[in-house]
């Protein structure tokens, strides 16, 4: 986690339990991250940017699996090819 996600985290946790100044703003000294006072929707724009970048992630994350299960897949067909070389070598070998 870095320093930012966990002021977040803070700071969202803090806005869930309606720590509010009378204006409806986040009083400066919660936020971690900045000295000014951030409102609802300013809080509400960064959280959707926030979710919007981890999708974005979790997507790249998928795709990548993806790649690999194919690698693998086709790494382990390579391993069954050449154990079954090795056997038809060795039983040649000793004249089978």
């Amino acid at each position: 986690m870095t320093p930012s996600s966990s002021g977040q985290i803070i700071l969202d946790n803090q806005i869930s339990d309606g720590i509010r100044s009378s204006s409806g703003r986040i009083p400066s000294s919660i936020s971690s991250e900045s000295k000014d006072e951030w409102t609802i929707s300013e809080l509400r724009a960064r959280q959707e940017l926030k979710v919007a970048r981890d999708k974005r992630h979790l997507v790249h994350v998928k795709e990548r699996l993806q790649r690999d299960e194919i690698d693998l897949v086709r790494d382990e067909t390579r391993l069954v090819e050449l154990q079954r070389e090795e056997a038809r070598l060795e039983a040649k070998e000793w004249g089978f």
